[in-house]
């Protein structure tokens, strides 16, 4: 508009002579021009014809109504399409042939308004100014400022829907450690909004793999997918689906901050409970569970390994925990403080020979030379049986909420060896989130979590199919399906678990401890031991 303004006070100034008609580059432009003759007093289109391009609507908000260009957009869309389809099928995009527009008619030329047109913009505006009441009236910002998580977070977009004209769906994708100002360039955590049956469920995807924003849509629609920061701070983006041909406005954008706002209000909120426990800060120490932290692993494990010969063969295991959980919840962060301290304290007694560190959150690392090939497995099963076995762990998050990834390679620095493992866990996490979205899962999961339970004995099979109605066969396929273990493979797995938890955190007597597990005969238990782990009790015990 100022280069419209300006040019309209060039003809009144003399400065350029007066011609008969101005032609704009778009509407903006003609609309500047037109503001300025009107405060003037110069008549349009007595003395001078105006002209706009593009059509951007607006035109009754200035005088006289605007005369101006609209191009087909919508054969430009398909011509484009068809020029990128004949790319890939022939390598060339072909001729392009612009589509014919059409004249949209007004009182800056001599041609005269059609009021149908009229009608229809003013009927458009009319529905924009009462977008712009709802949002400036509604509660919704209120309502995020009070969330204490992630999931109560994304529950109160719940019957806000209103807000968004013509919206199909909505996606919150955020960084996956958006919240400690931390870009991750692989894993995003996806949140469905305005969903009443999926509202907050969740999903981990790469960040370039935005084909997994459209899987499960069966109809073409559009996709946006619009920045989320707060400040200079990327959090992600906000995907949003139109099944018309419709765009987001400035009222999106408006919608679009609130969220952010919120965003940055919950991180604040989580910061400052956290920093309440954690007082002291430390640039190689997690202050939490006095693990190292990510610079601190790096430091520990040159030194480890400083000792040895290089290119040795190392191992670099990761735990994640509360995998699909609100790790963002004010409610249940201080059981979160004492569950992730009694780990700390495990990983420390059961790897003490080990680099073991807190690297985020929610991901713990042990590594170390990986001496004859066992080490790996044995820390694996070690802290396997550790997490089964926390009691207070499996109460807040659940037996199917964390994931263990390991990985052996001949070392060449602790960021290579992290990034692999990282890789690793991230595959593994994406394993757990598809598992969790199987048909049945709850009563799968129900059903093992019972088996696994310290206070209950395990059910027959045929207990578990009458509970949840379920033919035996059946039972049996979708449970190895989901868990990749028989059912009754799985009680051993979980006695043996026990077994190796009692081994390493206990001095009981081994016959004690095949009581415990549930072994009347002591000689059965220990072919079963021998068989599951390669070792005898007693000697994986001085392991």
């Amino acid at each position: 508009m100022p280069s419209g303004e300006k040019l309209a006070n060039a003809y009144i100034s003399v400065e350029r002579p007066m011609p008969q008609a101005v032609i704009c580059a778009n509407d903006y432009m003609a609309y500047g021009i037109l503001d300025v003759f009107s405060k003037h007093g110069i008549a349009v289109p007595e003395k001078i014809t105006v002209v706009g391009y593009e059509f951007v609507r607006e035109r009754h908000m200035h005088t006289p109504i605007l005369t101006t260009f609209q191009r087909d957009r919508e054969d430009l869309g398909r011509i484009v399409t068809e020029m990128l389809l004949n790319k890939i099928t022939t390598g060339e995009f072909g001729d392009f042939a612009p589509p014919r527009g059409k004249v949209i008619c007004g009182n800056s030329c001599t041609c005269g308004i059609r009021l149908t047109d009229l009608d229809t913009e003013l009927s458009a505006a009319r529905t924009k100014a009462f977008y712009e009441f709802l949002h400036l009236y509604n509660q919704l910002e209120q309502r995020l400022t009070e969330a204490h998580s992630i999931r109560d977070f994304c529950g109160k977009f719940v019957g806000s829907e209103y807000l968004l004209p013509n919206i199909s769906g909505a996606e919150m994708c955020l960084y996956r450690n958006w919240h400690h100002g931390v870009t991750d360039d692989n894993a995003m955590t996806c949140y469905t909004l305005y969903n009443a049956e999926n509202n907050g469920q969740s999903r981990t995807f790469h960040r370039l793999k935005l084909s997994a924003l459209t899987e499960g849509c069966e109809k073409p629609a559009v996709y946006y997918c619009s920045p989320l920061f707060f400040s200079d701070r990327p959090l992600g983006f906000i995907a949003t689906r139109y099944d018309i041909p419709v765009t987001y406005d400035h009222v999106f954008r408006s919608w679009m901050k609130t969220v952010s706002n919120a965003l940055e209000i919950l991180r604040m909120k989580n910061d400052i409970r956290y920093l309440m426990d954690c007082c002291s800060l430390s640039e190689y120490q997690d202050t939490l569970t006095g693990l190292p932290n990510r610079k601190g692993f790096s430091h520990e494990l040159h030194i480890l390994i400083g000792k040895e010969d290089l290119h040795r063969q190392v191992f670099c295991l990761l735990l994640q925990t509360a995998v699909d959980r609100d790790s963002l919840s004010l409610k249940s962060k201080q059981s979160e403080i004492a569950v992730h301290q009694e780990i700390s304290a495990a990983l420390q007694s059961t790897a003490s020979r080990f680099v073991i560190a807190r690297l985020e959150e929610n991901v713990y690392a042990i590594a170390g030379l990986n001496e004859s090939g066992t080490n790996a497995e044995l820390m694996r099963d070690r802290i396997t049986s550790l997490m089964l076995n926390n009691e207070k762990y499996i109460d807040l998050f659940g037996m199917d909420s964390f994931c263990i990834a390991s990985v052996c390679t001949e070392y060449s620095g602790a960021t290579a060896l992290l990034k692999l493992a990282e890789k690793e866990l991230m595959t593994q996490v994406e394993r757990i989130e598809e598992m969790h979205r199987r048909p049945h899962y709850r009563q799968l999961i129900n059903a093992r979590s019972r088996m696994y339970s310290s206070h209950e004995e395990p059910l027959p099979a045929d207990s578990v199919c009458r509970r949840y109605l379920i033919s035996a066969g059946h039972f049996r396929k979708i449970y190895k399906e989901t868990f990749g273990i028989a059912y009754h493979q799985d009680i051993i797995r979980q006695r043996m678990m026990k077994m190796i938890w009692l081994l390493i955190s206990t001095d009981l007597d081994i016959s004690a401890i095949a009581e415990r597990c549930g072994y009347e005969d002591y000689g059965y238990c220990l072919r079963l031991f021998r068989q599951f782990t390669g070792y005898t009790p007693n000697k994986y015990r001085r392991l």
